[in-house]
């Protein structure tokens, strides 16, 4: 299986929309990404049962399909990229490729990214920088409390990714001392980063210490109230599901239905 194969699903499904080939493309793209990054996140709550407290998930995971749309197409593309995340290393970027290809090539300059002039880091640039700049493997071995490591233009989470693989390289148990701090001002830029994160969790059975993902100016918004997109504050499952039983299905009704208002992390 590869990325051929995925964007071609995903161009399938709004194929037979009345659009413009380009806007057609971005459109498929957007969708596959809103009910992947969703459906993800759902089943990694309900096999992981983290503390509804600890969890907090922004309005802006809910989906709408359109009219026209195909849906049995984007079934099948969320399921080619399961088998992608499955088939490669942890935390392997599949995403920003396609982000590139589909959304940012043929766009010059401020056109790049609705306005933003969005270029994504390359993945071996990606993988440089991680041996650069981050701990070497004896320093990651050595770890025995939590390490905070952000990324406040994270893209479709190159980066952060290239960081995730070279520490489960090592051990993916000081993954549990890992926390997360993200941000984009781009929407699907954000979403794209969760998904992939959480796909690599949910597959290989992995635990961070904590996420946050903000959407926000990273120069005039960041940490403000209100930027919060997507937080973890704990990846401790409950103990007890009966105990907080309706907590528990509130959080599942949020995913699926209603969204979330109340931010939780501190």
């Amino acid at each position: 299986m590869n990325t051929k194969a995925l964007k071609n699903k995903i161009f399938e499904i709004t194929q037979s929309m009345p659009l413009h080939e380009r806007e057609a493309q971005e459109l498929a793209f957007k969708l596959f990404i809103d009910y992947a990054c969703a459906g993800t996140l759902l089943a990694w709550v309900t096999k992981g049962k983290p503390y509804p407290s600890n969890v907090y998930i922004d309005d802006g995971f809910q989906c709408e399909l359109p009219e026209g749309a195909n849906g049995e197409a984007l079934i099948e593309a969320i399921g080619i990229y399961r088998e992608l995340v499955s088939e490669n290393m942890p935390f392997t970027d599949v995403i920003s490729n396609l982000s590139e290809e589909i959304i940012l090539t043929g766009r010059k300059g401020k056109n790049r990214g609705k306005g933003l002039g969005q270029f994504y880091t390359p993945q071996s640039i990606s993988d440089v920088l991680t041996k650069l700049a981050l701990p070497d493997d004896s320093e990651i071995k050595s770890w025995n409390s939590k390490k905070v490591v952000g990324d406040i233009c994270c893209g479709a989470g190159t980066l952060i990714l290239s960081f995730l693989t070279n520490v489960n390289r090592v051990d993916s148990e000081k993954l549990k001392f890992v926390e997360l701090v993200l941000n984009d001002i781009d929407e699907l830029a954000c979403k794209s980063t969760v998904l992939q994160i959480l796909a690599s969790l949910l597959v290989f059975d992995l635990k961070l210490n904590g996420m946050q993902m903000f959407k926000a100016d990273a120069i005039k918004e960041y940490f403000k109230n209100g930027t919060l997109y997507f937080g973890i504050r704990s990846f401790e499952s409950l103990d007890n599901l009966e105990a907080d039983e309706l907590a528990y299905e509130l959080l599942l009704r949020e995913i699926t239905s209603e969204g979330s208002t109340k931010p939780v992390m501190s």
